[in-house]
Formats: C-alpha cells, structure tokens, sequence
C-alpha cells in the first residue's frame, strides 16, 4: 500500500495502473524500463517480462526486483521524506525482505524508514538491518494518571476511580483509553478485566443492527474495498451503516478498515460457526465473480468449509506467492491447500503429495530446514511406490545439507536417493540417477577427496549421457576437471571446454557464466594470463546479465588480480573498490579479504604504505578467520614484496625466512615457494649478498620453468637482469628475448 501511495497509483484499476507506472518509470529512470515487470510484482500487477528479465537466474531474481524498486523511490523522492510503516507484524516475507534493501539505503537517501508494530527488533535482526529501536514499555502510573486527567477534562472523575482505571489498564495505552470510552457504563468494578472484554463489551452496547453489521464486516477481513459491504449486510443498509460504526471502522472512499486487529477479532468472536461459514461463502462467490485474487478466495472458501474450491484457490494463490518469493505466505497457503485436501475425495494422492513438495521448497527457501524435511517425509510417504519422485525429494534433502554445509549428510541422503533406482529403468530414472551421482561428486570435491570425486564424475560422465541430461553431463565435466588439475593428472581444462560448450548449446547462462569462470583460473595459473583476462571478462558479463553481482564482482576481482600481477599501479583499483564494497554487502568474507590484498599491493605500489600495512593486516586477519593457510601465505608474500619495495630488505628477509620454515614442500604452499624464492633472492641482492642472491634466483627460475609458470619466470629474470648489472656481467641475448616476450 505504501509503494501505491508514493505512486500515485489507483490499486484497484490494473490497466490503468500499468500505464501510469510506465510513465513515471519512463520518467524518472530509464534504464529501470527493463525491469518494469518486477517492479509491478512488488504492487501487484502483472506486466509482461522483458528480455533482460528472462535472462535473469531464478535466484537473482528477487534481489533485481529489491534493487529497481529501490532505484525508482530514489528518483522519485528527492525531497526529505518519512517513509512509515505500521503494524509490520502483518508483512510478508517478501515485503519485509523490500523493506530491509530500503532501509540499507536510508545513510545515502532523503528519506527515514519508520516501522512501527510487535516485533520490530527481531525482524530486523534477522535481516541485518541496524537501525535504533524504540520498544514501548508500559506506561508508567504518573503518565497514565495525565491521560486521565487530560482526557476527562470537561468530565472530572473521582480520585478513586482514576487509580482504578489506571491500574486496571495495566500500564497498556489501548486498554486505557478503551476504558475510558466505557465509563458510561457504569461501576470499573464490573467492567471485564481484559482490553478485549472491553472491546466486546463496547459492541454489545451497540444498537442491535449496528452490531450485527459490525459482526457481518469482520467476515470480510480486516480491510475491505467499500462495495463488498453490501455482500454481507441487508440490501441498502450498507450506506447508512459504515458512518454509524466510525469508532470502530476507518472508513474512506476506497477502503475500510477496522481500526485495530482486537476489534475486528471481538467482532468476529461473536458471529457463530455456521453464520460464519455463510458469510465467507457469500464473500467468496462476490470475489470470484469479480475475478478477485486467489488468495482472498483461498482464505474465504477455507473458512466457508468449501474445501474444493479452497484446495483449488490455495493452491493457486501458494504458486503465485513462490513466484514472487514470498515463501512464508506461500507456505502458509500450500498448508492450507493441504488441510482442505483432506476433505476432496477426488484427488490422488499424486496431487497432494506435490503441494508437500511444493511446501517443502518454500521452507527450504525460507531457511525453515525442520519443517522442509517434515514436508518432504510426508510427500515421501505417499510416493512409496514411485522410485523416481522418491529419489528426486532425496536429491533435494541433500541439497538443502549441502548448502547447510552438512556435507557428510547430503552424501547419505545421495546414497537414500540411488536406492528406489536400483534396477529402474526409464528417462525419468536415468536422469535422476545422473543427478544423484554427478552431486556425490561435486560433494566429494568440496570435502577435499579429489581421487573420490573423479571416480563419480566419470561415473556421471557415464550415467549423464546415457540418460541424454546435457545438464548433468556439463557439470559432471567441470568436476572432472577440477579433479584432474588438483591431482596433476590433467593436460589442461579439456572436460571444462566442453562444459563450456554444452551450456552455450542449452543457453544456459549460469552454466555459462561458471565455465568461464574456472577456464579463467585455469589460464591465470597455467601463465596464459591474456586468454584468463578474456574468459573472466564473459563471465562478469554474463554474472551481471543475470543479476550476480557477488560472482560478477569475483570475474572483476580476478581481472584486477591479473593487472596487479602484471604491475599495474591504478587500473585495477576502480575494479578492486567495487568488488570489495559488493563482497561485503553481501557478506562474502573470502571475497573481503581477497580484494583487501589486491588493494593493499596497490597502495604499495603507491607508496602509501600505511595504508597498504592495514589492508594486509586486515587480509590476513580475514583469510586466517577462514582458516585459509594458503591464503594468509600468499598475503605475507606480498607484505615481503612491499618491505622490499619500501627499502626493509632485512624485515623482508627475516619475514620470508619465518614463511619458508612453515610450509611442507608437499603441501599446497610449496606452490608459492617460487615466489618466495625470488623475493628473497631480490632481498639478498639488496643487501650486497650477491652470491646467496642468484642461489636463491636461479632456484626460483627452475621452479618456474618445471611449473610453466611464465611470468614468474619473466620477473626472475628482470631479477638476475639487475644482478648481473651488480657483478659487472652482461645479461644473455636468448634471455633478453625471452623476458621481453613474455613481459
């Protein structure tokens, strides 16, 4: 309601409302026109979707639609603006999500977000949004004596009585002043003791058909378009009822709603069972003649007892809300399609059991992990002869482990899922299998036990294209890969080019985007840094077509990392400062501390090096949280790199001498022992130690060759270059050649 207000936008006329929000889009940001379709999911309307929306990946979906929302009220208001939100608690997932994204904006926007309801703090804890918080405590005996006494002006009442209604009020603002409204009543002792008694009480005194109008509203809901007033009371008793009930009712042109939630619960605690039930029926045939939405005639059906029509309209309505990314609604709502199925005796159990599945995937989005693996165990149970939906909902049981980071747990839901496959033939079977098995490799790769993962990448390879999933075989490849060049089997990224291949066959632009990406380090660390450049750019391109800024930014940041390597001072800090601002907005840790020390090597070579001090320490403090070895090795590398560059030879030696007593030379960091090689050879040099020098140069010059790492091997010889200026020798023509080649 509050985006339709800022808007301008009348709600209840679609048609025009989709014009209207073209133009003001059109108007105020352009380049948010490709996003328009998203921007009316947030309002409600439904606009056709635009090519750059399709090319979105479904999980970036949400965050697009975040952002232009966010982009159009910056181009709209300009202008100081308070921005409040009320009874928040009656916000869904998605809205609260939007509202979170605003809120992150406020520090560089003209306007205040102000929320306002039960739970404020907690909700946003859990969207990380630092904001102060005022929690109302009750209100003290002096202020609510001052409430009395102002409000009772013209009216004085006995000291007796003001203690009474203040302590009776229990420090509670509403009850108060609900107590005060009954007053003419009578005795306080007899009033109810609760702020609802009161409130029924207040509707009871009411004349007997403005009661029963009251009653007959709150089947509506608590908010109703004006019109609908007439479905639940006598024909023509409408007009003259909402003006009478204003103490209880909001009423305006275009809405009414009941003033507060306790009202509308004590009105319709008192409409028995079955009048209920025939007022939601009723409400439910006007809606649906007026082609209402699913998920109003959802609730009304339900309540109506109606429990065809409920199934149906929950279901739909659930669909709908998964669409948008409201996963609790639509959880809320499959559960409520679940409960009327119970009583549609024509459904199979086929049909239930996919709104468990669907139930499951909400909660699973939802970070509701309990109650997803309860949905999926009942959706289990009613598949017991069905192997290949059994197999299916434990692939997704092991997805939802996996990204728990219960790696040895999603394996054994794997091993669960291949079990109903056994001896199944079929397409369906076949592809599934496939799926099981290429994802026990993938968890196999992550765990570290590489040789296990190539045995089920094969196995993949195999199953995958057997079963013709184009899909699984692509991903299959690129773990086969990452297999073969973490055990020095591989003769270069042959499977990963084939990956490649098939995801540009399916368009398939997340395939896309993260083949480019591993060819892009395959290249940097085989020393073909220009082809590296080429695939990362695609992938920042692609990652950004999709709506990834988080692996776009990882694409940049690898291109800044090649700039850097090759001695650029201030090209790759424009990249460096997006990608680290990105990374830690969205909580990436590795991603921080990765750009800090590509910015930290930038400051050094800009001489400011107390800035370049506290981004290395601040690198290594990071990658070190992560438990990231090889990383904090690598930064220490380019702190020595720096003390050398600042003219602290003997810091720098003293720093790698430290270095080269930890790694094993089998381990992973034998890797940067190269490296380490030559920045002390170069320390040596410094110092006058030529001899210990080209020990330590040429060492580092044969590490290189035997490991084809060619720019390391041009910055060794650019070292004995200087070297043999020192000793008073001329430097080989071949290795001139060579260097200026490479370089």
């Amino acid at each position: 309601l509050l985006l339709w207000e800022i808007l301008g936008i009348n709600r209840f006329d679609p048609e025009r409302s989709v014009a209207r929000l073209e133009q003001i889009v059109d108007a105020v940001d352009p380049s948010l026109m490709p996003y328009l379709s998203l921007i009316g999911i947030a309002l409600g309307l439904d606009i056709p979707e635009s090519q750059a929306v399709l090319a979105l990946g479904d999980e970036f979906i949400k965050p697009r639609l975040e952002a232009s929302v966010e982009g159009l009220l910056t181009g709209l208001l300009t202008e100081p603006t308070l921005l409040w939100i009320d009874d928040s608690q009656w916000m869904d997932d998605a809205s609260a999500d939007l509202f979170a994204t605003l809120a992150a904006a406020t520090g560089s926007r003209p306007w205040m977000l102000c929320v306002s309801g039960r739970g404020v703090a907690e909700g946003a804890a859990d969207r990380d949004v630092v904001a102060p918080t005022i929690t109302l405590s009750p209100l003290g005996v002096e202020d609510a004596t001052a409430i009395v006494h102002k409000i009772t002006e013209e009216a004085p009442l006995q000291p007796h009585v003001t203690s009474q209604i203040v302590e009776r009020s229990q420090g509670n603002p509403m009850f108060l002043l609900e107590l005060l409204g009954a007053m003419d009543q009578g005795d306080i002792d007899a009033m109810p003791d609760s702020i609802e008694g009161v409130i029924a009480s207040r509707i009871d005194r009411l004349l007997p058909d403005d009661r029963m109008a009251l009653r007959n509203l709150s089947g509506l809901g608590t908010g109703f378009r004006p019109e609908f007033a007439k479905v639940v009371l006598p024909e023509g008793a409408a007009r003259a009822a909402l003006p009478r009930l204003k103490d209880f009712l909001e009423v305006d042109r275009e809405w009414v709603k009941f003033r507060n939630s306790l009202v509308h619960k004590a009105a319709y605690s008192g409409l028995p069972y079955r009048k209920r039930r025939e007022l939601h029926g009723n409400v439910a045939e006007s809606i649906e003649r007026s082609s209402g939405g699913a998920d109003l005639l959802s609730v009304h059906f339900f309540n109506a007892g109606r429990w065809p029509e409920a199934w149906e309209y929950s279901l739909s309505a659930g669909d709908h809300a998964r669409d948008i990314y409201a996963n609790i609604e639509a959880a809320t709502l499959y559960e409520r399609a679940i409960d009327s199925a119970r009583w549609v005796e024509s459904l199979e159990a086929a049909d239930r059991a996919r709104v468990l599945e669907s139930l499951g995937d909400v909660r699973d989005l939802a970070g509701l992990y309990t109650e997803s693996s309860e949905a999926y165990r009942a959706a289990r149970r009613l598949h017991d002869d069905q192997p290949v939906a059994e197999a299916r909902l434990a692939l997704k049981e092991a997805f939802m482990r996996e990204r728990q980071g219960h790696l040895s747990q999603a394996l054994r839901w794997i091993r669960r899922g291949h079990k109903p496959l056994e001896g199944v033939d079929g397409d369906d079977a076949a592809a599934v299998r496939a799926q099981l098995t290429v994802w026990y490799a993938a968890i196999r790769a992550q765990q570290g036990r590489l040789s296990d993962a190539l045995s089920w990448a094969e196995r993949g390879i195999d199953e995958a294209s057997e079963a013709d999933d184009r899909k699984a075989l692509a991903r299959a490849y690129l773990i086969r890969d990452y297999a073969e060049m973490g055990m020095g089997m591989s003769e270069g990224p042959v499977w990963s080019r084939k990956a490649l291949e098939i995801y540009e066959e399916l368009e398939d632009l997340a395939g896309i985007g993260n083949s480019s990406l591993n060819l892009g380090g395959y290249a940097y660390f085989s020393g073909e840094w220009d082809d590296a450049c080429v695939y990362y750019e695609r992938a920042e391109e692609v990652q950004n077509r999709m709506g990834n800024p988080v692996d776009a930014a990882i694409a940049s940041g690898n291109i800044a990392e090649i700039l850097s390597d090759q001695g650029h001072v201030h090209s790759p800090e424009p990249r460096l400062v997006d990608a680290h601002r990105i990374f830690a907005a969205s909580g990436d840790p590795f991603g921080v501390a990765f750009t800090e020390r590509l910015l930290a090597v930038g400051a050094s070579r800009r001489r400011t090096f107390d800035e370049a001090d506290a981004l290395f320490d601040s690198a290594r403090r990071g990658f070190g949280e992560l438990g990231l070895e090889d990383e904090v090795f690598r930064t220490e590398l380019n702190r020595a790199d720096s003390l050398i560059l600042r003219g602290n030879d003997e810091g720098a030696l003293t720093l790698l001498d430290q270095m080269l007593e930890t790694p094993d030379p089998t381990s992973e960091l034998a890797d940067f022992l190269i490296t380490l090689h030559r920045l002390k050879g170069e320390g040596l040099m410094h110092t006058g130690d030529l001899d210990g020098a080209r020990v330590e140069l040429e060492r580092a010059e044969q590490g290189a060759r035997e490991d084809g790492l060619d720019f390391e091997v041009a910055l060794t010889l650019t070292a004995l270059q200087r070297l043999d200026e020192l000793e008073g020798t001329s430097e080989p023509p071949d290795r001139v050649r060579e260097r200026d080649e490479i370089l």
